[in-house]
């Protein structure tokens, strides 16, 4: 059969669709020829041409509005073939905190979608297909509704199909009873029955009574629903998704101007903590908690393989929650593979050190940890299994080993308390190193939710959320089976409670970005170095082994009473200590327990290239056909380096900060990662360094050791110089800015380059079979992608510097028009720093 899945807005912008490539594959495989089309993107370029509109916009409707159903009521009209009053959504919208523009956006969508659902519906109608499936999930319903009703309308033989996450259980019986025009509507995973239902209906079938979860119509016009099916889908029964055509797709929308595209994979499904202890706010899994996952060699074979296919390294991996057994497996092969993918996993926030060390190395750079409470009451009463004092040591350990944590922070619970919350917001700005929330919310209460389901735990009667009144015209009933937010009385904190906790938290969001706390150890002592508005100190020294044990002992969490029994002097040393560092900020107390906050000195860097990478890179580099032979007369130039182990002037002029000069008289890149391994935060520069192209050798490889260092986030200390105005023709700005630039008499090059300077602002990638560079130099995102594979040669032997004379013509010409290297002293070498630390937030460049 001749099949179109469609998905509709409000649809994210940067991933295709998980569920449609899921389908894609499974129709496929049973025969059916299967197309997938990125409406969402269609409207994209449709709407641009009407109104100002950009990514705010469509990440409003499709995200920061969700709790107001702002993007189905925008739809609503088309759905009803009707004009709706925009006054009562209005006062929802208000009441929510949405700007003036956003709601009056609102309404002129409102006015306009009518006529985009009319063109999709007559592109997909001329298509003349058999079945058109609509996925959604979030705010997509009234979007494939209405596209839905008209395309019946003006094609009946079409059976239409709608499914995803805001059909299952309940919710989808309710949409195929109220919506006619809707055929069938699939509940649960579709891998077997969306097939089954297409082989059905190209076999003539009538009954479908066979097929779990399917809703469907009898011979009398009567909406049946077949019970779901009560054994989830075995893990080796999940296909691989196919995204055929929606790179391709993005890159000719508007859209590609606004997001980067990233690829949506699946390890497991199900929640393995879920099953044991559902937290009470959770509406997540649905109707499905049991966990399943694939294994270790399938996943990783699908994120490479998926890779490879579409050219790209960024990964979005939908898991409700990480398997554990991928730590000593998938993690550890993308450790030690030489590919630089980017993962987001969610993860359990009690992960301990080496748990974080390890997704970082692995590229797994943003997690979702769960944290959502700093209050172990709260967090006892969402049943979360962990404590306040671990989940800041959680946000400690991931940013120790540079991987971002996305979270918010959720109150509103039965049984808080205002201490709660009191006692933790006085000591944030001790934590305000550490990443911050997106924000603070009240819970809303989801459907599959114990907090639904259980009226016990603290909300007997919940109505549907009061969009959905605004959206849909049904009887409450009805309303009640569809919606999947609703609304109760409010318990736990007050609104001053909450405003103080909101107000608090945008202090940390403010104050986050130039907050540092770190500690290293040196010698037998603790160095620590903060920068926190709050407190007045930048260095402080524990030099007893007293205070050296006790602080060992906080890296985790621990009562009094525990300290004091294995701390020499026991309640009377240990007492006077804690108070005073939380005086200064670097403990946090909760629950009877304490932790130290201070993040090891080397935070928010990957550091992938270990011993046995470097090795393993070694000996790749031998087995392939690069151009060694005049990369060892300039690399022998030698440069003198002096390093110690931070940048802050207080710390660095510390006894054992200093490293001592290094001479470099070899390959930048192993060096480096020798010197940052020893301790090595900042490095200086003895000499100054010539941007111009008639610099000498000295020059042109202090320029590659300067990329090196960038790579690493080690702060460089150097002078360049320019003399002929040249200023390097902007090709550097990327690498760690200059303290002086000689030849820019009034600084405003070296100001310009300071305040545009970030980490990956220009940086290279390697995959399976290219390599891929992300270049912002010139203040908009270009995305260049290499895979000839004379190409790729080059680059090997252009990281470190070749004679100009031994890189083939044709790939200088290429790689010198997109501005990837430079010829200096007669050698041409690779620009790009290759991706050893992301910034935060870490998804972003």
């Amino acid at each position: 059969m001749k099949v179109v899945l469609v998905h509709m807005p409000w649809g994210s912008l940067d991933v295709p669709s998980l569920a449609l490539g899921i389908l894609r594959t499974a129709a496929g495989n049973a025969g059916h020829d299967v197309e997938v089309r990125y409406a969402n993107l269609d409207f994209v370029d449709w709407v641009v041409d009407r109104v100002p509109f950009g990514l705010a916009e469509y990440q409003y409707f499709s995200e920061t509005s969700y709790f107001q159903g702002a993007g189905d009521w925008v739809f609503a009209g088309a759905l009803y073939g009707e004009r709706r009053d925009f006054a009562p959504f209005h006062r929802l919208l208000a009441d929510a905190g949405s700007s003036r523009a956003e709601t009056e956006m609102t309404a002129a969508l409102h006015e306009l979608v009518p006529d985009f659902v009319e063109t999709l519906v007559a592109e997909l109608a001329a298509a003349a297909p058999d079945v058109v499936g609509f996925t959604s999930t979030f705010q997509q319903n009234t979007a494939s509704l209405a596209a839905a009703r008209l395309l019946k309308q003006r094609r009946p033989a079409v059976r239409t199909v709608l499914g995803g996450a805001n059909c299952d259980g309940a919710q989808g019986a309710a949409l195929h009873r109220n919506f006619p025009f809707l055929d069938f509507v699939v509940r649960g995973e579709g891998e077997v029955a969306f097939p089954r239902l297409l082989d059905a209906l190209g076999g003539g079938a009538d009954d479908l009574a066979d097929i779990p979860g399917l809703c469907w119509r009898d011979g009398t016009g009567a909406a049946r629903a077949n019970p779901m099916s009560a054994q989830p889908l075995p893990p080796a029964r999940i296909v691989t998704p196919d995204y055929t055509g929606f790179v391709e797709r993005l890159d000719t929308s508007a859209a590609a101007e606004w997001v980067a595209p990233k690829l949506v994979v699946e390890g497991s499904r199900g929640c393995w903590w879920g099953e044991k202890h559902h937290c009470t706010f959770c509406g997540l899994n649905g109707s499905s908690m049991q966990f399943r996952s694939k294994s270790p060699g399938r996943f990783l074979d699908e994120v490479l393989g998926l890779a490879r296919r579409h050219q790209l390294l960024d990964f979005i991996v939908v898991d409700n929650i990480l398997d554990m057994a991928y730590f000593d497996s998938v993690l550890l092969r993308l450790a030690e593979s030489e590919y630089d993918v980017r993962l987001h996993f969610e993860v359990k926030a009690n992960l301990r050190r080496h748990h974080f060390q390890r997704l970082g190395a692995a590229g797994a750079v943003q997690v979702q940890p769960g944290v959502e409470n700093l209050s172990s009451h709260v967090l006892r009463l969402m049943d979360k299994g962990v404590t306040g004092c671990q989940n800041v040591r959680a946000l400690r350990e991931a940013q120790s080993a540079g991987v971002t944590t996305s979270w918010n922070y959720l109150y509103g619970f039965p049984g808080e308390t205002a201490e709660d919350y009191t006692e933790v917001i006085a000591q944030l700005p001790a934590l305000h190193h550490l990443d911050p929330p997106m924000g603070a919310a009240r819970i809303a209460i989801e459907r599959f939710s114990p907090y639904f389901n259980q009226p016990e735990l603290g909300f007997p009667v919940l109505e549907p959320a009061p969009q959905y009144r605004e959206i849909y015209h049904l009887p409450a009933g009805e309303l009640a089976d569809l919606a999947y937010i609703f609304t109760t009385v409010a318990q736990g904190i007050g609104r001053d409670e909450a405003a103080a906790l909101d107000a608090a938290i945008e202090r940390w969001r403010a104050e986050y970005p130039v907050s540092r706390l770190t500690c290293q150890e040196v010698d037998d002592r603790i160095v620590l170095v903060s920068r926190r508005a709050a407190y007045d100190w930048s260095v402080y020294e524990l030099t007893s082994p007293v205070e050296v044990g006790l602080f060992r002992l906080l890296e985790q969490p621990r009562t009094a009473a525990t300290l004091a029994a294995r701390t020499p002097g026991g309640a009377a040393v240990v007492r006077p200590l804690l108070d005073r560092w939380s005086e200064l900020g670097i403990v946090f107390r909760e629950g009877g327990c304490w932790v130290h906050t201070a993040v090891e000195s080397h935070n928010q860097v990957l550091a992938r290239i270990d011993h046995h990478r470097a090795a393993a890179d070694a000996t790749a580099r031998a087995e392939r056909t690069a151009m060694p032979s005049q990369r060892v007369d300039f690399g022998a130039t030698e440069i003198r380096v002096e390093l110690s182990r931070d940048y802050d002037p207080a710390a660095a002029r510390l006894p054992g900060m200093a490293l001592g000069t290094r001479r470099l008289g070899g390959p930048c890149g192993p060096a480096v990662a020798g010197w940052y391994r020893d301790g090595a935060r900042h490095a200086r520069l003895t000499h100054p360094v010539d941007l111009c192209r008639e610099a000498d050798a000295t020059s042109a490889r202090s320029l590659v050791l300067i990329r090196e260092l960038t790579a690493r986030g080690v702060a460089v200390d150097w002078t360049a110089r320019c003399r002929d105005g040249c200023h390097g023709g902007g090709l550097f700005t990327h690498l760690h800015p200059p303290a002086r630039l000689d030849g820019d008499p009034d600084g405003a090059v070296t100001a310009r380059w300071r305040e545009e300077f970030f980490l990956c602002r220009c940086v290279y990638r390697r995959g399976p079979g290219f390599v891929e560079v992300r270049d912002r130099r010139s203040g908009s995102l270009e995305v260049v992608t290499i895979d000839e594979p004379g190409h790729l040669t080059a680059i090997t032997a252009l990281v470190e510097g070749v004679a100009a004379t031994e890189v083939p013509a044709g790939v200088r010409h290429d790689l010198a028009g997109a501005h990837l290297v430079v010829e200096q002293a007669g050698h041409l070498w690779w620009l790009p720093t290759r991706a050893h630390r992301w910034p935060f937030p870490a998804l972003i460049v």
